[in-house]
């Protein structure tokens, strides 16, 4: 089933033979292998310029942190909700990590979703990259029991009460639908932002949260045909999906990006809220 809500447009894709999705779908999984490969290409390095810095001392939330099953511990950016809620948002950064840059994102979704607690995540365990050469690494070094140990010790620190919504750029926007898949029924939306998506037909099984998937026409790495193929597949799972496309760039929602496109950004933005306030 597609999601139809007001001011986004959908791409629909025709529903097509199950049969057909396990064949070209079954042995590929969205797998950290993936971003690995990106962070390699010297393309997609020259294309993400060092991120502009806003000043931490303006932030309203905190660090927090929480025991995670590999006996370690994970660490969040957290934004209180205005009012007792048991609704939280998951945010996933990009390959820098969880900078002042994504917590000034978080700060921003709070003030849209005051009702929300905000929790950015850090999938990298407080390293924070200011060059494209210590990204990359950093991209690759990351592994992928020790991300969905981090998601699974968030979970349990808001409890089996919270419904959750994720949402996540790039690097970030594949790890917001893991989350959603990992948070199984508790999830009750998915955004992902040119992220890397699942393609493995039992992963996607799990599923059950509503998934807006924000496209940028002109993405050499997340591409049309990438974005197709997962709405194809989604469709033919009888998946909640809609997606958006837009005339731009990668990572054309950041604004340290030199694609960066303010006024997609800000319709983006507001597509995202939407979308989150519709399916809580």
């Amino acid at each position: 089933m597609i999601a139809k809500f007001p001011l986004i447009l959908l791409t629909m894709l025709a529903f097509q033979n199950f049969s057909r999705a396990q064949t070209t779908c079954c042995n590929n999984s969205f797998k950290l292998k993936s971003f690995h490969k990106l962070a390699k290409k010297a393309s997609f390095k020259k294309a993400h310029v060092e991120p502009l810095y806003c000043n931490p001392m303006n932030l309203k939330g905190t660090m927090i942190s929480f025991p995670t099953q590999d006996g370690k511990s994970g660490r969040a950016y957290h934004v209180e909700a205005k009012e007792t809620s048991n609704k939280a948002l998951f945010l996933f950064h990009e390959w820098w990590g969880l900078n002042s840059y994504i917590q000034q994102e978080a700060d921003r979704f709070s003030e849209e979703l005051p009702d929300m607690h905000i929790y950015a995540v850090d999938l990298y365990d407080s390293a924070i990259a200011t060059t494209r050469e210590n990204a990359a690494k950093l991209m690759s070094n990351l592994k992928q029991e020790r991300a969905e140990n981090i998601i699974r010790g968030l979970i349990n620190h808001v409890g089996k009460e919270m419904r959750i919504a994720t949402l996540g750029w790039c690097l970030g926007g594949g790890w917001s639908l893991q989350a959603s898949i990992i948070a199984e029924r508790q999830s009750r939306a998915c955004v992902m932002f040119y992220g890397m998506p699942e393609k493995n037909i039992n992963r996607l099984q799990q599923l059950t949260a509503p998934v807006l998937f924000i496209a940028a026409e002109k993405d050499a790495w997340i591409t049309p045909d990438i974005v197709m193929n997962f709405a194809q597949t989604m469709s033919d799972l009888k998946k909640n999906i809609s997606v958006i496309n837009y005339a731009a760039e990668h990572a054309f929602a950041n604004p340290s990006n030199p694609h960066y496109d303010k006024e997609k950004a800000l319709d983006a933005f507001r597509q995202a809220i939407d979308f989150i306030k519709m399916h809580f």
